[in-house]
């Protein structure tokens, strides 16, 4: 906005006086993964830690008669729930972003030994200051990562180059 087209001295002093918000927030000072109000400047995903503790992106199955994306959409509800309080979620395209073959010595990305894990972008719509996922969602332990913080959460050295490569800054 042009100082001159404000039609106060006030609104001029308030114009030259703004500055903008840190971009760093107390979750990063923390240390904080566990919420979305973090590293404002990064894309982030989500990561769910399973009962025995690995770390990966929400997975689940294939069932009959049900397509990748369907399967990828079931994934995320339950790891995330359903109702009010859950996010909302756009699905980017049908067809899978990514496909690791685990049976090809990359274990640690989400999925078990032998098979196939297909991978589906998918943006959150739901503004992150309202995100109910915060650090523990229906007994699972979640984290917001960044794409130069997956190796923390990847199982092997592999899984981690693997995630980063599919991952968008």
């Amino acid at each position: 906005m042009d100082p001159k087209s404000l039609s106060t001295e006030e609104d001029v002093a308030k114009m030259e006086a703004w500055r903008p918000e840190p971009r760093e927030t107390p979750a990063d000072r923390a240390g904080d993964a566990g919420t979305a109000w973090r590293r404002l400047d990064r894309r982030l995903v989500l990561m769910v830690q399973d009962a025995a503790g690995a770390w990966g992106f929400p997975a689940a199955r294939n069932a009959e008669g049900e397509t990748i994306r369907e399967t990828a959409e079931r994934a995320l509800r339950e790891a995330v729930g359903e109702g009010e309080a859950a996010p909302r979620v756009y699905f980017v395209g049908n067809a899978p972003a990514g496909h690791l073959a685990t049976g090809a010595g990359v274990a640690g990305a989400g999925g078990g030994p032998g098979g196939s894990l297909f991978f589906h972008r998918a943006q959150v719509l739901t503004p992150v200051d309202r995100l109910a996922l915060v650090g523990e969602y229906h007994g699972r332990r979640t984290a917001w990562v960044a794409r130069d913080e997956v190796d923390a959460y990847a199982a092997t050295p592999e899984a981690g180059a693997f995630l980063r490569r599919l991952l968008i800054d």
